[in-house]
């Protein structure tokens, strides 16, 4: 009896042992979170194929003579300044395009393509978006190239459907203006040039390359930014079958007068309401092309007054525009675009001077 007692006392302690003590000299297997897992900036850049280069997207990085070759001579030559110089093609017509060249590699670094009649393989103008995904791959995020560095750009849901982006398998790229699921324009841009727009977020922590050329780089003259603004807003015209816009000539006295003023007294030109815009503008660390005033901003008694045609759509940029930006702005916003392409409008005036932009359709 106390025999049998003692083997059950000594049958529990060894299964005590073995219940308590096995966690201790077997350590648990611990299967971290997927989000733990490996570092964060080798995680998330996802390797996309690339679309085969055709089109435009063989000119970019390449002499500046094989733009010649392909859209003949430049009209227009615009020396900006001794580091870049811009080059323009077949105004006022369908088969309007700007170039960017830089003058130290006298490489292509930008085109912008606007005249729906130009050649942009593998894609055409006014191609719907579902036809466009058979033909490249539109990524939400991307993986740029640039020095030896990378950088991981994501476009938010709006830029996916709005302004989607195409590599190249030469490592150029492409944005491709979009206005409710057509096709309308592109721009083909070197990996600076592309980092250098801001107009994706960079998500990684690579810091962004300061443009040395643009640090440098003095400002288009006005009547060179005039005219750049004219073409790109008559091509879209064309390209809607709109017929062109007769230009008004104000007295520059008058366009420079009232560009003074709205930066020395806005009060005298602009409601409350186009103040507190005028100010939230202004405020914005990035230049964002869509920020401008209308109509409805600006007092109609002092552009009477000033010799300015009654206005029926107005919109001034306080901090300048850009044929580059004008184009973003108009696929942004529906009330530039609608404006652009009215049928009923007959006259385009455009004003230019310092870094301010003006334009008024009637």
């Amino acid at each position: 009896m106390i025999k049998g007692t003692r083997r059950l006392i000594v049958a529990l302690l060894i299964w005590l042992i073995i219940l308590y003590g096995w966690p201790i000299i077997q350590p648990p297997v611990f299967n971290p979170p997927k989000d733990a897992q490996g570092p964060l900036t080798q995680r998330s850049i996802k390797q996309i194929p690339h679309t085969k280069t055709q089109g435009p997207a063989k000119l970019i990085n390449q002499p500046a003579e094989q733009l010649i070759a392909t859209y003949g001579q430049p009209v227009e030559q615009q020396l900006t300044d001794e580091n870049q110089r811009r080059w323009l093609f077949h105004l006022d017509s369908r088969q309007y395009v700007e170039a960017l060249i830089d003058n130290q590699s006298n490489q292509t670094q930008q085109i912008m393509v606007v005249g729906a009649n130009n050649d942009v393989a593998p894609f055409h103008f006014f191609q719907k978006r579902a036809e466009l995904t058979k033909n490249a791959v539109l990524p939400t995020s991307l993986s740029v190239t640039l020095h030896e560095q990378q950088f991981k750009l994501r476009l938010t849901p709006e830029q996916h459907q709005q302004t989607p982006l195409v590599a190249f398998k030469n490592q150029t790229f492409a944005i491709l203006v979009m206005q409710q699921e057509r096709l309308t324009a592109i721009l083909y841009l070197n990996a600076n040039r592309l980092l250098q727009t801001g107009l994706y977020q960079v998500v990684s922590k690579t810091p962004v390359p300061v443009d040395e050329l643009a640090k440098t780089q003095q400002s288009p003259t006005a009547d060179q930014r005039q005219l750049t603004l004219e073409q790109t807003v008559q091509t879209l015209r064309q390209n809607n079958d709109q017929s062109g816009l007769a230009i008004n000539q104000l007295p520059l006295q008058n366009a420079q007068h009232l560009m003074s003023e709205l930066t020395r007294t806005p009060t005298q030109w602009l409601t409350k309401k186009g103040l507190r815009n005028l100010r939230q503008v202004r405020k914005q660390a990035v230049h964002e092309p869509d920020a401008f005033l209308t109509a409805t901003d600006f007092k109609q008694a002092p552009l009477k007054a000033a010799g300015f045609p009654r206005r029926e759509q107005f919109f001034y940029w306080p901090q300048g525009l850009s044929s580059q930006e004008l184009l973003l702005a108009q696929q942004q916003n529906l009330a530039l675009q609608l404006a652009i392409n009215n049928p009923n409008y007959q006259h385009l005036t455009l004003l230019c001077t310092d870094e301010q932009a003006m334009m008024i359709f009637d």
